[in-house]
Protein backbone atom coordinates (compact mmCIF):
# COMPACT_ATOMS: atom_id res chain seq x y z
CA UNK A 1 0.00 0.00 0.00
CA UNK A 2 2.71 3.13 0.79
CA UNK A 3 4.70 1.21 -2.14
CA UNK A 4 1.41 2.38 -4.41
CA UNK A 5 0.59 5.96 -2.70
CA UNK A 6 4.74 6.65 -3.16
CA UNK A 7 4.54 5.88 -6.99
CA UNK A 8 0.92 7.56 -7.35
CA UNK A 9 2.75 10.59 -5.73
CA UNK A 10 5.63 10.65 -8.02
CA UNK A 11 3.48 9.66 -11.44
CA UNK A 12 1.34 12.55 -10.20
CA UNK A 13 5.17 15.13 -9.77
CA UNK A 14 6.15 14.38 -13.24
CA UNK A 15 2.29 15.14 -14.95
CA UNK A 16 2.62 18.20 -13.18
CA UNK A 17 6.30 19.12 -14.05
CA UNK A 18 5.35 18.56 -17.71
CA UNK A 19 3.00 20.53 -17.72
CA UNK A 20 4.54 23.22 -16.19
CA UNK A 21 7.56 22.48 -18.66
CA UNK A 22 5.37 23.38 -21.42
CA UNK A 23 4.76 26.87 -20.24
CA UNK A 24 7.43 29.16 -22.00
CA UNK A 25 9.82 30.66 -20.15
CA UNK A 26 8.15 34.38 -19.54
CA UNK A 27 11.07 36.24 -20.68
CA UNK A 28 12.50 33.84 -23.89
CA UNK A 29 10.01 36.17 -26.52
CA UNK A 30 11.25 39.04 -26.73
CA UNK A 31 15.13 37.15 -26.34
CA UNK A 32 14.27 35.20 -29.26
CA UNK A 33 12.91 38.52 -31.37
CA UNK A 34 15.59 40.32 -30.33
CA UNK A 35 17.72 37.40 -31.91
CA UNK A 36 15.63 37.04 -34.93
CA UNK A 37 16.39 41.07 -35.64
CA UNK A 38 20.04 40.64 -35.36
CA UNK A 39 20.17 37.63 -37.78
CA UNK A 40 17.72 39.43 -40.24
CA UNK A 41 20.87 42.27 -40.28
CA UNK A 42 24.16 39.74 -40.46
CA UNK A 43 25.95 41.10 -44.00
CA UNK A 44 24.20 44.99 -43.73
CA UNK A 45 25.62 47.93 -42.70
CA UNK A 46 26.31 49.26 -39.29
CA UNK A 47 23.20 51.74 -39.08
CA UNK A 48 20.88 48.68 -39.66
CA UNK A 49 21.25 48.23 -35.50
CA UNK A 50 19.06 51.29 -35.16
CA UNK A 51 16.13 50.57 -34.04
CA UNK A 52 17.58 46.87 -33.04
CA UNK A 53 19.69 47.63 -30.21
CA UNK A 54 18.25 50.35 -27.84
CA UNK A 55 21.40 51.90 -26.63
CA UNK A 56 24.39 54.27 -28.90
CA UNK A 57 26.52 51.88 -30.96
CA UNK A 58 30.45 52.50 -30.02
CA UNK A 59 33.64 51.14 -31.12
CA UNK A 60 35.78 49.17 -28.64
CA UNK A 61 38.64 50.90 -29.81
CA UNK A 62 38.61 53.90 -31.16
CA UNK A 63 41.41 53.56 -33.79
CA UNK A 64 39.50 50.48 -35.42
CA UNK A 65 36.31 50.38 -36.93
CA UNK A 66 35.88 46.40 -36.96
CA UNK A 67 34.52 45.53 -33.37
CA UNK A 68 31.83 47.77 -32.06
CA UNK A 69 29.49 47.59 -28.82
CA UNK A 70 26.44 49.11 -26.78
CA UNK A 71 25.75 49.39 -23.52
CA UNK A 72 24.21 47.04 -21.49
CA UNK A 73 20.02 46.99 -21.47
CA UNK A 74 16.50 45.26 -20.85
CA UNK A 75 14.67 44.00 -24.05
CA UNK A 76 10.80 45.01 -22.63
CA UNK A 77 9.36 42.67 -20.87
CA UNK A 78 12.35 40.00 -21.20
CA UNK A 79 15.83 39.61 -19.92
CA UNK A 80 19.41 41.72 -19.71
CA UNK A 81 21.45 42.03 -22.49
CA UNK A 82 25.50 42.57 -21.52
CA UNK A 83 28.48 42.38 -23.50
CA UNK A 84 27.44 43.04 -26.68
CA UNK A 85 30.17 42.72 -29.68
CA UNK A 86 29.35 43.25 -33.22
CA UNK A 87 32.68 42.71 -35.32
CA UNK A 88 32.52 43.66 -39.21
CA UNK A 89 33.28 41.07 -42.22
CA UNK A 90 37.58 41.02 -42.09
CA UNK A 91 38.11 43.53 -45.41
CA UNK A 92 34.73 44.78 -45.54
CA UNK A 93 34.56 47.03 -42.90
CA UNK A 94 30.71 48.12 -43.67
CA UNK A 95 29.30 44.73 -43.29
CA UNK A 96 29.00 42.86 -40.04
CA UNK A 97 29.31 39.51 -39.77
CA UNK A 98 29.04 38.47 -36.01
CA UNK A 99 26.79 40.07 -33.08
CA UNK A 100 27.55 38.08 -29.49
CA UNK A 101 26.15 39.12 -26.24
CA UNK A 102 25.73 37.41 -22.77
CA UNK A 103 21.82 37.29 -21.14
CA UNK A 104 21.35 37.77 -17.76
CA UNK A 105 18.89 38.04 -15.11
CA UNK A 106 17.09 34.89 -16.52
CA UNK A 107 17.41 30.95 -16.69
CA UNK A 108 16.09 29.65 -20.02
CA UNK A 109 16.87 26.19 -19.75
CA UNK A 110 17.67 24.33 -23.28
CA UNK A 111 14.20 22.53 -23.48
CA UNK A 112 12.62 26.27 -23.92
CA UNK A 113 15.35 27.11 -26.42
CA UNK A 114 14.09 23.51 -28.65
CA UNK A 115 10.31 24.49 -28.60
CA UNK A 116 11.62 27.62 -29.71
CA UNK A 117 14.08 26.33 -32.88
CA UNK A 118 12.92 22.65 -33.39
CA UNK A 119 15.89 21.33 -35.40
CA UNK A 120 18.45 22.90 -32.80
CA UNK A 121 21.59 21.13 -33.16
CA UNK A 122 24.69 20.59 -30.42
CA UNK A 123 27.63 21.72 -31.99
CA UNK A 124 30.38 22.13 -28.70
CA UNK A 125 30.69 20.24 -25.44
CA UNK A 126 32.61 21.19 -22.24
CA UNK A 127 35.51 20.05 -22.91
CA UNK A 128 36.78 20.64 -18.55
CA UNK A 129 39.20 23.18 -19.24
CA UNK A 130 37.34 25.83 -17.54
CA UNK A 131 34.29 26.71 -15.38
CA UNK A 132 33.15 29.15 -17.99
CA UNK A 133 32.77 26.53 -21.24
CA UNK A 134 29.29 26.29 -22.80
CA UNK A 135 27.42 23.41 -24.05
CA UNK A 136 26.66 25.57 -27.72
CA UNK A 137 23.41 25.15 -29.45
CA UNK A 138 22.50 26.34 -33.36
CA UNK A 139 19.23 26.82 -34.54
CA UNK A 140 18.22 25.90 -37.86
CA UNK A 141 20.22 28.37 -40.72
CA UNK A 142 18.59 30.46 -42.95
CA UNK A 143 18.72 30.40 -47.04
CA UNK A 144 21.92 32.78 -46.25
CA UNK A 145 23.59 30.18 -43.83
CA UNK A 146 23.11 32.86 -40.44
CA UNK A 147 21.78 30.74 -37.60
CA UNK A 148 21.39 31.82 -34.08
CA UNK A 149 24.01 29.85 -31.51
CA UNK A 150 22.93 29.63 -28.48
CA UNK A 151 25.51 28.98 -25.44
CA UNK A 152 24.37 27.36 -22.11
CA UNK A 153 26.42 27.16 -19.02
CA UNK A 154 27.59 23.71 -18.35
CA UNK A 155 26.46 24.47 -14.61
CA UNK A 156 22.97 23.57 -12.91
CA UNK A 157 20.94 24.51 -13.74
CA UNK A 158 21.87 24.95 -17.34
CA UNK A 159 21.04 28.51 -18.48
CA UNK A 160 21.20 30.03 -21.32
CA UNK A 161 24.42 32.54 -20.52
CA UNK A 162 25.04 34.02 -24.15
CA UNK A 163 24.19 34.20 -27.83
CA UNK A 164 26.35 34.62 -31.39
CA UNK A 165 24.33 35.53 -34.41
CA UNK A 166 26.74 34.75 -37.12
CA UNK A 167 27.07 32.53 -40.43
CA UNK A 168 27.11 29.18 -39.66
CA UNK A 169 26.71 27.00 -42.91
CA UNK A 170 30.69 25.90 -42.61
CA UNK A 171 29.92 24.37 -39.37
CA UNK A 172 26.17 22.99 -40.11
CA UNK A 173 27.83 21.18 -43.37
CA UNK A 174 30.51 19.71 -41.39
CA UNK A 175 27.80 18.79 -38.67
CA UNK A 176 25.83 16.75 -41.31
CA UNK A 177 28.48 14.85 -43.05
CA UNK A 178 29.42 13.71 -39.59
CA UNK A 179 25.95 12.73 -38.66
CA UNK A 180 25.73 10.53 -42.82
CA UNK A 181 29.32 8.90 -42.38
Amino acid sequence: MNLSITFTAVMLAVAASKCFAQQPHPDSQPLWRFAEQLKGIIGAAPDSLNGIIKTPVTRINPDFADRLTARSFTLAGGPGINDIEIRMAYGHPQQIAIVTFDVVNTCIEVSEAKRQFPGLKLMWVPRGESVNETFSWVAPIDKNGNGIGLGFAQSEPSCLKNIAIRDFSSEMSAANRRVRE
